[in-house]
């Protein structure tokens, strides 16, 4: 009898949990559901009057993304089959309401998906077409001099370096475009989504890209921009008559930006989506000419208008989960020795031996008459008065949060590197 007593306290104990356990899974399922559904209430396709010809705001290409997704699956996390299949979801809700920031063609992170496999996908990296996105003040110039060198050095083809009207006219202009067919090397502030333009029959084609400190970017670009007016990162507002604060709000989430380009921001028929005078801007702008506006600025405004706050965090959490199939490889400024060797391992080409000691220039906040202890000493303070400001903050979350994950990213080419290649190529 007590035997009995206890089995059947053993198997009301097994039910109890059992019948908890399948309770537990349908309010989970309930919450999934709901944030599903909310999504999808929110991702209706933003309709822009007087679209460009051609344009691929009104594109979308749910096929190629899951075709994308099954060649290359999300790896951040080993998550279940309902999870995986959510997260899949809500970027296709994404997707559907901007579908101007669906990028087709690219080459996955070398060192976090390919380089300790073994395949044929390494000579893709050898022989693509690399597209360098400048971000500015983050040791772009210095970049783009070395892929000068190397073009020249290599004998490779390079294509125009893609300012806003270059790459307006290469947007536009299929001729243009086929021109520029076998060219090898792209570089410019305007160019990501370039690969989706270009007509590769033969390669592939690849994004890399180096990013900074968001406080030190800033600061560098506020510098810089005081000297340099006719520069179109410093036309829309003079950066002599604004405080450090003030200018930090001008340029905002910059990278952030450049990720969600789309060459017919910088085109006079979407004017009717900027209002100049919700933002600080030079008095020689107004709404009469408007349309001579930097294209970085035009696109700020157009954003603005077009996006919520809500808009904005799932195009962020879009942008920090497509960083690692975007981009081949993320270098870091404040590593740029380091990163040129991990450019050279992916691509094959001599980065690191004809640039890897290159002069860094992204100090340009240094002055003549500076040395570099007090230059260090003024910038630490500039930093810190940025980092105290809760407004420059909230300002600039949007890079903060990009420029942590790429850290991140970097962190993993780094050990993907020297397990491939040998503690002895630290520095």
């Amino acid at each position: 009898m007590a035997r009995g007593l206890c089995f059947r306290f053993i198997c009301s104990r097994f039910r109890s949990r059992k019948i908890i356990y399948f309770i537990s899974v349908i309010i989970a399922t309930i919450y999934m559901i709901s944030d599903l559904s909310y999504i999808h209430q929110n991702v209706e396709t933003i309709s822009l009057s007087q679209p460009n010809e051609g344009s691929v705001l009104h594109k979308t290409s749910r096929e190629n993304f899951t075709t994308k997704e099954l060649r290359y699956p999300h790896v951040t996390n080993k998550s279940t089959t309902v999870t995986e299949g959510i997260h899949v979801d809500w970027r296709i809700g994404v997707e559907k309401k901007f579908p101007w920031v669906i990028r087709q063609k690219y080459l996955v992170n070398y060192y976090i998906y390919i380089a300790r496999t073994l395949n044929a996908e390494h000579e893709r990296y050898k022989s693509a077409s690399l597209v360098f996105l400048h971000h500015n003040k983050a040791a772009g110039t210095t970049v783009k001099t070395c892929l000068s060198v190397l073009a020249s050095a290599e004998t490779l083809r390079v294509g125009p370096v893609m300012a806003s009207q270059t790459r307006v006219s290469f947007h536009t202009s299929e001729v243009r475009r086929n021109r520029y067919a076998n060219s090898r090397i792209f570089m410019g502030g305007y160019s990501f989504g370039v690969c989706d333009e270009l007509n590769l029959t033969d390669r592939s084609c690849s994004y890399f890209t180096f990013l900074r400190d968001p406080y030190e970017r800033i600061i560098s670009s506020y510098e810089y921009c005081k000297r340099a007016r006719s520069d179109q990162l410093c036309s829309a507002l003079n950066a002599n008559e604004v405080t450090l604060k003030q200018w930090a709000k001008h340029q905002g989430n910059f990278f952030f930006r450049q990720l969600l380009f789309e060459p017919g921001f910088c085109q006079r028929h979407y004017d009717s989506f900027i209002d100049i005078d919700s933002e600080l801007h030079d008095d020689k702008w107004s709404s009469r000419n408007k349309g001579s506006l930097s294209c970085w600025f035009r696109e700020k405004l157009i954003l603005q208008n077009l996006t919520t706050i809500t808009d904005r965090k799932l195009l962020l959490w879009y942008a920090l989960d497509k960083l690692t199939s975007w981009f081949a490889v993320i270098g870091l400024a404040e590593e740029y020795e380091l990163s040129m060797q991990l450019l050279e391992g992916a691509y094959g080409l001599p980065f690191n031996k004809m640039c890897g000691r290159m002069k860094r220039n992204y100090n340009l906040y240094q002055q003549s008459n500076e040395t570099d202890s007090t230059k260090t000493q003024t910038v630490m303070e500039m930093k810190n008065e940025l980092m105290a400001d809760n407004d420059v903050k909230e300002t600039l979350y949007y890079d903060l949060q990009i420029y942590e994950k790429a850290k991140d990213i970097f962190r993993q080419q780094k050990e993907s590197y020297f397990e491939l290649h040998g503690e002895h190529n630290r520095q």
